[in-house]
């Protein structure tokens, strides 16, 4: 795999994890050591999972394609719904904010935006390990770059909008597990 097709593949995986970057930039508004966090958190899942999908196929054959669209829908369906539920509660629209953008809701995330590339792992199969890895890591450069970015653009964008960016970004997450799920 050449560089650019690991960058373009990079970039293609890292999009959902900046979209939900990008809502907890708003949802959340939090400071840049938190952006940091949670971009790490996405980074590394997005790596880990094409690893998981090439080493199911090479060693036991079995190819999870046909279920990982489910999964990541429900999960960011959920985490959607909350996230509207929450922004909809929430009477009165202030200037401060906060709610906490926790560590478990990071993992969470950051397995819902990832499961994709557990499907990308199947197809580097072909490739030998020293190419899956630099393609791997290529991947979390990317995420974790776009993440940040994302992170601190939501962050704009929440702290001018307030309850409403919250109630946009839960809407952002059933957005992307629907396009997930049906692929458009």
């Amino acid at each position: 795999m050449r560089f650019l097709d690991a960058f373009l593949l990079s970039v293609g995986l890292a999009v959902d994890a900046s979209c939900v970057s990008s809502a907890d930039g708003m949802a959340y508004r939090p400071n840049f050591y938190v952006i940091i966090k949670y971009s790490l958190f996405f980074a590394v899942f997005q790596s880990i999972m094409p690893m998981i999908g090439y080493g199911l196929i090479k060693v036991t054959g079995y190819n999870l394609n046909h279920i990982t669209p489910y999964i990541a829908f429900i999960i960011l369906g959920v985490l959607g719904i909350k996230m509207i539920k929450d922004g909809l509660s929430s009477k009165v629209e202030t200037t401060e904010h906060n709610k906490t953008l926790t560590t478990k809701l990071i993992v969470i995330q950051a397995i819902s935006t990832s499961i994709d590339a557990l499907s990308v792992g199947t197809f580097l199969t072909g490739l030998s390990l020293t190419i899956m890895f630099n393609t791997v890591f290529v991947i979390a450069i990317i995420t974790f770059i776009m993440c940040i970015v994302a992170g601190i653009l939501g962050v704009k964008v929440g702290t001018k909008f307030n309850n409403k960016a919250e109630i946009l970004g839960g809407a952002v997450l059933i957005f992307l597990g629907a396009k997930i799920l049906f692929g458009f």
